[in-house]
């Protein structure tokens, strides 16, 4: 009530004193308007960059899940086709033993080759399958580094525009514009935090489908969390130095203010370059097309492969993506850029050339088939020649007789019509000898070396190809992302810490005390002696039920932590949202 008597003596004031008075308050409240316009713009980027983080954590979610299901399937399969190995071992050497009592039995050598070529076949529904879970686990292994650079993008979009909201409080009492200041703040620092342990469920539960699959082993894994913890360590480590350092400005403010200036100037900075590196990766990233692989598609092994190869039991492809990284350590991290890589498939080329005595017999068969009709087309040739010349004969004889012309000319249109429709049989005779000899010109690409060396050597040099057609995207990447953490991350700490300890929510926007320094630090000391605790018990891990099992645990624990986070964000942005509606 009392805002509004005040609102209303300024008004009568105002009017009784004037147009230039009035004119000069209009300016002001529009400013404040224009202001409160403006700053509802950043709150509204932030709103914005934090549902575009969330609707990349549902995406990758959906990509896991879609990975996972393809994992076990492709699991379930290779379990069978395992057995099946199993099975058809067992009967080959059992008859094996009976070849030994009856080595001249051909019906048992017949049984035996089939063996053979279904074990062989087996082979590589074997190998396809075991390529295609590693394909698998390195799709796994994209998905998190590409949803770690898009959060870590959606990040830098909500710092961006929670440093033009604080840019904006110039209109500002001192008083005000302390508790916007830290409103802001904690909603950013809220949903970073949130953001930041969805991630971490996510690499669990990707994780968790590699041990589950059996797409890496439990040494990998176990190298795998020891490295995420000794991450969090060091990060801890040094949130503690860093409000070790400035709780030293507790007994100066003006010290304070003036070194959290500086680290917010820096904190800009540091940002923008941090956007422009983005920018720059960002465009050589979408401007980039990988080479041609037309070289490779066009040698005459895949030729050969793709036209023959499974006539012969080989119906995976003749190369398989396994991906490969470029990678660059930054200080206690390895950052990785994933591109592909082609693996060539290996034939078995003495399997293989069992088969050159049956193609060279499908040709002999064929070109005494065709010898065959070519006989008899030249007989139906020689019939509708005889044909004609009698019914020529019939037309020149004198008298004529008209009855004996039709007779003949109707003999030598069905020899005609019959030639015609002999001439197809003929054709697929001929075809059919080309088909056969191409099928076995086809099987000797496939035995042979010199054709196998051209495919491979192509492949490496697409695969280097590739390499040197990302370097420069790489690059980009590497430098986005070692300034991120050598230089942007350490500034945003300090910034952050400074922002803590001068505009402390709980302390009623306030100079933050020390006790309130001391508890933050001891926290955080508590949970560094919980993580190496964690690496102990990690670096005994000897089985990949062991990874499972703690896995397992760490995503309970994540997920409540994430349960917590959702809701202190959802709490901070309900606190600024109502901040801005006064």
């Amino acid at each position: 009530m009392k805002k509004k008597l005040l609102f209303a003596a300024v008004v009568i004031g105002a009017l009784s004193l004037g147009s230039c008075v009035d004119d000069n308050e209009s300016a002001s409240v529009e400013a404040v308007r224009n202001a409160k316009a403006e700053q509802l713009k950043s709150i509204a980027a932030m709103n914005n960059a934090q549902a575009e983080a969330t609707r990349l954590l549902a995406a990758a979610e959906s990509a896991l899940k879609a990975a996972q299901a393809e994992a076990e399937k492709t699991q379930t399969e290779l379990e069978k086709v395992l057995i099946d190995i199993k099975k058809v071992e067992l009967e080959k050497a059992q008859l094996e033993l009976k070849l030994q009592q009856d080595k001249y039995s051909q019906e048992l050598q017949v049984a035996l080759k089939q063996l053979e070529n279904q074990l062989s076949n087996l082979e590589n529904e074997k190998a396809r399958l075991e390529l295609q879970k590693a394909a698998i686990a390195k799709q796994l292994e994209i998905q998190e580094a590409q949803l770690a650079s898009q959060l870590l993008y959606a990040q830098t979009e909500v710092l961006n525009a929670q440093q033009q909201l604080l840019n904006r409080q110039n209109q500002m009492e001192a008083a005000e514009k302390a508790k916007l200041q830290q409103l802001v703040t904690t909603y950013s620092n809220a949903i970073a935090t949130l953001n930041s342990s969805k991630q971490y469920l996510f690499t669990l539960q990707s994780n968790l489908t590699r041990a589950e699959n059996n797409l890496a082993n439990y040494k990998e894994l176990r190298t795998d969390l020891l490295e995420a913890n000794q991450k969090q360590i060091a990060t801890d480590e040094a949130q503690i130095a860093s409000y070790k350092k400035y709780s030293n400005y507790l007994s100066n403010y003006d010290e304070l203010v003036a070194e959290y200036n500086a680290k917010s100037l820096s904190y800009n900075e540091a940002n923008d370059k941090l956007n422009a590196l983005w920018n720059t990766y960002n465009q050589l990233s979408s401007n980039t097309s990988a080479p041609s692989m037309n070289a490779v598609n066009q040698s005459s092994f895949i030729l050969a492969y793709y036209d023959f190869g499974y006539r012969v039991g080989l119906y995976s492809n003749p190369y398989s993506d396994v991906g490969t990284t470029i990678e660059k350590t930054v200080g206690n991290r390895t950052l990785r850029f994933y591109m592909e890589k082609h693996e060539p498939i290996t034939l078995n080329t003495e399997r293989l050339s069992t088969y050159i005595p049956q193609y060279e017999q499908n040709i002999k068969s064929a070109k005494s088939t065709l010898e065959s009709v070519t006989t008899t087309y030249n007989n139906y040739a020689k019939a509708a020649e005889d044909a004609k010349k009698a019914w020529d004969d019939a037309k020149a004889a004198t008298p004529p007789d008209d009855a004996e012309i039709t007779r003949l000319a109707e003999s030598y249109r069905i020899a005609l019509e019959n030639l015609e429709n002999y001439k197809a049989t003929l054709t697929w005779a001929q075809e059919y000898v080309a088909q056969q000899e191409k099928n076995l010109s086809d099987l000797k690409v496939l035995i042979s070396t010199e054709a196998y060396t051209q495919f491979t050597t192509l492949l490496s040099e697409y695969n280097q190809a590739i390499v040197e057609t990302y370097k420069p995207v790489a690059d980009a990447y590497f430098a986005y992302r070692t300034h991120f953490y050598q230089e942007y991350i350490p500034i945003q700490e300090a910034y952050n810490s400074l922002s803590n300890i001068l505009y402390d929510n709980s302390n009623g926007g306030s100079l933050m005390t020390a006790s309130q320094i001391e508890s933050l630090i001891k926290n955080l000391e508590s949970s560094i002696e919980a993580l190496k605790e964690d690496q102990s018990y990690i670096s005994s891990i000897t089985s990949a039920e062991q990874v499972i099992e703690l896995l397992k645990s760490n995503i309970e624990a994540a997920k409540a932590e994430v349960s917590v986070n959702q809701k202190y964000a959802d709490d901070a942005k309900v606190a600024l949202d109502a901040a801005m509606a006064e």
